[in-house]
């Protein structure tokens, strides 16, 4: 039966459109009469036999090496950029078809390799500039439905990574398990101790966590943990959009679509909403990978296109159709991400999205910038909920993302003062309550250790007054903690607080004798 309807498929391509529909609507009369279910019109197999099965796809390759039949499949494949209209139900039927097949395509693996060849990304294939404008169209209006099918999701990342493989060298992965998690199962399994933790002055099952990417932070007493792990500059001129290539056609239909094209199970595309779209764009089980792997191009082009707009807009006027409206586009989907941190911190999938801004617009921080706004926003929304996301599981790793790339961003420094004096807004006995807590424990440690660093002149950019009030902070953890020591030491999450007490006192109690004697005198 599969075959059968493969074979109708190609019949298909090779009659006109108006003598297929008088087919269906035959096959439909002749059913109508004797009232019992005949075999279904061949018309809804797109998609289904051709691309699911090896002879499928067999006979699908031997039809695309003659140049009239593969004419044919992509005539079929640019009405998919169309949207159907929605007043003429006789007009809804040819345009679904198109969708259905280009839906298939991009969601079937036995056919990935065909379409890497239309991408230009198999040795020996020649890229056709007609078929790729005719696959990047129908991305622009159906990218959204491509990347939350799993079979799509996979090959638009896949697809991302081969067309700019630079980016993806350093074995970076989308999502992935945190790293504390590895490191308390590691720690229940050889038996440490607290006392071994203190020997060491590693601070706990978990000082070598925080990353989704499972790297390790050398932690020593100068507390210079982030300095070795801060973010690559990766923005350069191979990234520039200087000529029309396949990987900047294909992000420009991509955020065409992800801002205004329709989304799965929707019947009207005008009802769709930025926010739903974000929404299910990084929630979703298998889109969030798809958009973490184009987040960086998002990234670069607001960075580039705020670089210079006049410069940007003249270099770019004869590449893209619309680089004003792709430059919209990608700053209204990360700023709808940022605009969702509440919503995607302690999320399973939204979280990591959340962490790849972060990191991304980290490294393309401007001053004055849109994109330091954007990070602000998602900051501001981690300090004024921070006793909440700090004890949550996933949002708890955001606040470690976020504390790590303030040692990049030119307001650092700013930003560690602003979350440190929020845990202590609320009194001692609230901040003790995340730091002994499971996974607050972290978010204190990562905070103690960035306002050591700004105390001792560690932090770059941190000016004089920043120096003195991160030193008075310090003082008051330092204190709050000491009187806590017995606490500490009979918790496993505790023994991390407790290396930093130690390893910090001498310094401290010399700061708060000198404070003594200033006061007395």
């Amino acid at each position: 039966m599969q075959i059968i309807f493969g074979c109708n498929f190609f019949l298909s391509l090779l009659l006109p459109r108006r003598r297929m529909a008088r087919m269906v609507s035959s096959q439909q009369q002749q059913q109508q009469p004797s009232g019992k279910p005949g075999p279904p019109p061949f018309l809804p197999s797109y998609g289904v036999a051709i691309f699911a099965t090896t002879q499928g796809n067999w006979l699908f390759r031997k039809a695309m090496m003659h140049p009239q039949r593969r004419e044919a499949f992509f005539r079929v494949l640019q009405d998919a950029a169309i949207a159907p209209p929605q007043d003429d139900t006789e007009a809804v039927l040819s345009p679904t078809i198109p969708e259905r097949l280009f839906l298939a395509l991009f969601s079937s693996p036995l056919v990935s390799r065909f379409v890497f060849e239309c991408f230009g990304l198999v040795e020996g294939v020649q890229l056709c500039e007609a078929e790729l404008t005719v696959l990047c169209a129908a991305l622009g209006r159906l990218a959204l439905k491509v990347v939350c099918s799993t079979g799509g999701s996979f090959l638009m990342t896949a697809l991302v990574k081969a067309l700019c493989p630079s980016r993806f060298t350093r074995g970076q992965k989308t999502s992935g398990k945190r790293g504390r998690d590895t490191e308390t199962l590691l720690k229940q399994q050889h038996g440490d101790n607290e006392d071994q933790h203190r020997a060491t002055g590693g601070g706990g099952g978990g000082d070598n966590e925080g990353n989704n990417t499972g790297s390790s932070e050398q932690e020593d007493k100068t507390n210079g943990m982030y300095e070795q792990n801060r973010p690559i500059h990766v923005v350069g001129q191979e990234y520039r959009m200087s000529e029309m290539s396949s990987e900047w056609r294909l992000i420009y239909a991509v955020a065409r679509a992800f801002v205004s094209g329709p989304i799965p199970g929707d019947t009207e595309e005008t009802e769709a909403t930025l926010s739903c779209r974000v929404k299910l764009l990084t929630q979703h089980v298998v889109a969030c990978r798809s958009i973490q792997s184009l987040i960086p191009f998002f990234a670069d082009t607001v960075a580039q296109g705020e670089t210079d707009p006049k410069q940007q807009q003249e270099s770019v006027q004869n590449t893209l159709p619309d680089a004003a409206r792709f430059f919209d586009d990608c700053s209204k989907i990360l700023s709808e991400i940022a605009n969702q941190t509440g919503l995607l911190a302690n999320h399973s999938y939204g979280n990591y999205v959340l962490q790849t801004v972060v990191s991304e617009l980290t490294q393309r921080t401007v001053s004055g910038s849109l994109i330091q706004s954007i990070l602000h926003k998602v900051f501001g929304t981690l300090i004024s909920t921070v006793f909440e996301v700090s004890t949550q599981k996933f949002a708890s790793n955001c606040v470690e993302t976020a504390i790590a790339a303030c040692h990049s961003l030119p307001d650092g420094s700013a930003l560690l003062l602003r979350l440190a004096n929020a845990l202590l807004s609320e009194g001692p006995n609230q901040m003790e309550r995340v730091a002994m807590h499971q996974f607050g424990n972290y978010v204190v440690r990562r905070v103690l250790d960035s306002l050591t660093d700004i105390a001792t002149s560690a932090f770059a950019t941190a000016t004089p007054a920043e120096v003195q009030e991160a030193c008075e902070l310090e003082l008051q953890y330092f204190s709050i903690l000491s009187a806590q020591s017995h606490r500490l030491r009979q918790t496993s999450y505790g023994s991390g607080l407790q290396a930093w007490v130690e390893n910090q006192r001498g310094r401290l109690q010399g700061a708060e004798a000198e404070e003594e004697v200033v006061g007395g005198g």
